[in-house]
C-alpha cells in the first residue's frame, strides 16, 4: 500500500492557495477529505508537484527555481537547527511552519502552529531531558524531504526512577512553494507505518518493562549508539571497544557463570596480574564469541582504557588486550541463565527477525554473547543480548 502514497491536492475556501500534502490512501482518510466538495483527488504512484494557483496559471521555470531555493534553504536551515532543538532553552524553528501545518506521529494527529508549539512544550515539561539524534535529511522531490532521527527521552527521578526511552524513526515532510512545512509526520522504527496509537502504547510499555525487568548493574559499559530501535531488537553504532581477552576451550557455554578458567584468567589480569600490579574496576558486559552450534571461542572484559596502548600489560601470555573497531550490530536482549539451548533458541530469533526486518548479515560475521550481571543475580532478572554485525539497507 505504501508504494501508492498519493499526493492529494485540494482547494480550500478560506485560503488563496492551493494547499499540498501527502496522505496514506485508506478509506477513512480519503472520506474526511471527500467531505470538502472543493476536493481534487491527483492521485498517482509518485509525488505529484502541484504548479498552480487558484486561478489555473501555470507556474514558469523562474517559479519552479525560486520554489526548489525555498525549500532547498529551509532543509540547510533543518540541517543545522534540529540537532540542538530539544535542548533545554531552546525550541524548534517555528518560522519553518506554516500556519496551518498538519503534524502526525503514533500518539498524537493535530493541525496547526499552535497546537505543534503546544505538544512541544508538554514534552519539555514532562520528561528531564531529550536528546535528539539527527542522522541525515535529504530531499526526496521537489517538495518533499525525509530525515532519519534517533530520540531519547529521560524521565524525573521521582516518584520511580524509570530506564531512559530510545525512540528512532523518520520524518516525512512536505512544504509549500515558500519552503514553509505544511506536513511533518513521523514513522517509529517500532510501530507499523498505519501510526496506530495502540500498538505505540504497548511498544512503551513494552520496552520500558524489558529494561525495567533486565537491567545492568552500574558499572562502566561501552559507548554506543542507538541507530535503529524496532519493536524486538536495536541495531546499535558501538565506539572502538578496548578489550582484555582470552580463547575458550569448546565446552560450549558453561563456563560463563564466572567458574571457568577463561574467567579467573581475566579476573586475574583486572585484579593485579598486569606489569603495573594495577587493580582497574569491574565493568560489564563479559563478551563471548560463539562459534558455530552456539559454542564459545573467546571471552572478553571491557576496559576504561582509551586505547589498547594505555592499557597494562598482561602477565598470563594467554590475556590479549586489543581494540575491537567500531561496529554497527543488532542487539536481542534476553533473560535467564545463558546456558547454550537458550542462547541457540534467541539466536535464532535474532535471525528471523533480522529477515523480517530486511537487514543483512554480512559475510564472516561473528555471533556475540554479551552478559551484565554477576552469578548470584536472580535468573528473572538478568540481562544477556545476543549480537550480530549487519547492514542497513542504505548502507
Amino acid at each position: 500500500a505504501y508504494k501508492c502514497l498519493e499526493v492529494v491536492s485540494f482547494k480550500c475556501p478560506h485560503a488563496s492557495r492551493y494547499i499540498l500534502h501527502r496522505i496514506t490512501p485508506s478509506p477513512a482518510r480519503l472520506s474526511i477529505w471527500k467531505r470538502n466538495p472543493q476536493f481534487v483527488s491527483r492521485g498517482t504512484t509518485a509525488p505529484v508537484r502541484l504548479l498552480a494557483d487558484l486561478n489555473g496559471t501555470v507556474a514558469t521555470e523562474d517559479d519552479v527555481h525560486a520554489e526548489d531555493s525555498a525549500v532547498d534553504r529551509a532543509i540547510n536551515l533543518m540541517r543545522e537547527g534540529l540537532p540542538s532543538a530539544f535542548d533545554k532553552g531552546t525550541d524548534l524553528d517555528y518560522s519553518l511552519y506554516d500556519e496551518y501545518v498538519y503534524f502526525e506521529d503514533p500518539t498524537t494527529k493535530l493541525w496547526g502552529i499552535a497546537k505543534l508549539k503546544k505538544l512541544m512544550s508538554d514534552l519539555q515539561s514532562q520528561f528531564s531531558k531529550i536528546t535528539y539524534t539527527l542522522f541525515g535529511i535529504q530531499k526526496t522531490s521537489g517538495r518533499m524531504a525525509v530525515a532519519r532521527w534517533s530520540m531519547t527521552f529521560t524521565l524525573p527521578a521521582e516518584p520511580l526512577p524509570l530506564p531512559p526511552i530510545v525512540v528512532t524513526g523518520e520524518t516525512s515532510y512536505t512544504f509549500n512553494e515558500h519552503g514553509r512545512i505544511i506536513g511533518h509526520v513521523d514513522y517509529w522504527d517500532s510501530v507499523s507505518r498505519e501510526n496506530n496509537l495502540w500498538e505505540a502504547v504497548l511498544d512503551l510499555g513494552r520496552t520500558t518493562a524489558t529494561n525495567l525487568l533486565l537491567t545492568a548493574p552500574p558499572l562502566y559499559q561501552p559507548n554506543y549508539t542507538v541507530v535503529r530501535r524496532y519493536a524486538d531488537f536495536d541495531v546499535r553504532q558501538y565506539d572502538p571497544i578496548v578489550l582484555a581477552q582470552v580463547p575458550m576451550r569448546q565446552d560450549a557455554l558453561s563456563v560463563l557463570s564466572g567458574s571457568g578458567n577463561s574467567f579467573r584468567q581475566l579476573a586475574g589480569y583486572i585484579f593485579g596480574g598486569n606489569d603495573r600490579g594495577e587493580k582497574m574496576d569491574m565493568t560489564t558486559p563479559v563478551f563471548t564469541d560463539l562459534s558455530s552450534n552456539s559454542v564459545a571461542s573467546s571471552m572478553a572484559f571491557v576496559l576504561e582504557s582509551d586505547s589498547d596502548a594505555d592499557a597494562p600489560a598482561p602477565l598470563d601470555a594467554a590475556v590479549e588486550v586489543r581494540t575491537a573497531a567500531s561496529s554497527l550490530v543488532a542487539v536481542l536482549p534476553f533473560g535467564g541463565i545463558a546456558a547454550q539451548p537458550w542462547v541457540e533458541v534467541n539466536q535464532r530469533r535474532l535471525e528471523d527477525l533480522l529477515a523480517a526486518a530486511r537487514l543483512r548479515i554480512p559475510p564472516g560475521a561473528t555471533w556475540r554473547l554479551a552478559q551484565y550481571n554477576d552469578p548470584f543475580t536472580n535468573p528473572l532478572f538478568r540481562r544477556n543480548e545476543i549480537m550480530i554485525d549487519v547492514c542497513l539497507p542504505d548502507s
